[in-house]
């Protein structure tokens, strides 16, 4: 009997550390791997570039996300700086893409808040009075009442209620990994709707500069003939 509670006792942790090494390595769906590309070995623009003394081809590295700054400045002209700055607070498509960006954020937070325990309560104070009616079928005011004293009566509650999900099998962290991805792709499609749209109106201003040039260029060969 001894040599069974022995084995029991040697089996029973080596048992569960198994079961719970094999519960942490679950994960919610495969991992994604990127798919091979096949490249050539080599491009037949790549010696007339090195005649040319031009560097080779180079991997892209996509910055999207990156700020570009008060690029218009290098123009030096007063007059687009302040419509450049009227057009970033204004526009009705950068806000939208910034209210896309900000929602995208607070999924990344919502999903994150999962890793800790959640605690809610509802408190409340009732306070209650019952009517002299009650006792003994006595009305308010009636002479059979004379004396009755009528107190009130106060309750308190305080419930809470806490759970907690352990991440057994990496749901959350996929939602988290998922939701971060997401953000990013947002915060890059802001800043490329903040890049057209002030792209866009230095070429109008611009455009509409050159057509202001040639009326006047225009009006001067009138009055010369």
């Amino acid at each position: 009997m001894d040599r069974y509670i022995r084995m029991g006792r040697t089996v029973l942790p080596v048992a569960l550390a198994t079961i719970l090494l094999l519960v942490m390595g679950c994960s919610v769906g495969p991992k994604y791997v990127r798919p091979p590309v096949e490249s050539p070995p080599a491009y037949k623009e790549i010696p007339q570039a090195a005649a040319k003394g031009s560097e080779f081809w180079r991997t892209t590295q996509p910055r999207d996300g990156t700020k570009r700054g008060n690029w218009w400045r290098v123009y030096n002209d007063p007059q687009l700086n302040e419509l450049e700055e009227k057009a970033s607070s204004s526009s009705q498509e950068i806000a939208a893409a910034a209210d896309s960006f900000l929602a995208a954020r607070a999924l990344v937070r919502e999903a994150r808040s999962q890793y800790f325990p959640t605690v809610t309560a509802n408190p409340s104070i009732l306070n209650s009075r019952p009517s002299p009616g009650q006792f003994g079928g006595l009305q308010t005011g009636s002479s059979s009442g004379a004396g009755l004293t009528v107190k009130s009566y106060t309750d308190y509650s305080l419930p809470f209620d806490a759970s907690w999900e352990p991440d057994f099998w990496g749901r959350i962290r996929s939602t988290v990994r998922a939701n971060t991805y997401a953000a990013q792709a947002s915060a890059a499609d802001l800043e490329n709707v903040r890049l057209t749209v002030q792209a866009e109106l230095a070429v109008d201003y611009y455009e509409l500069r050159a057509q202001d040039s040639l009326k006047e260029l225009f009006d001067s060969t009138v009055i010369a003939y």
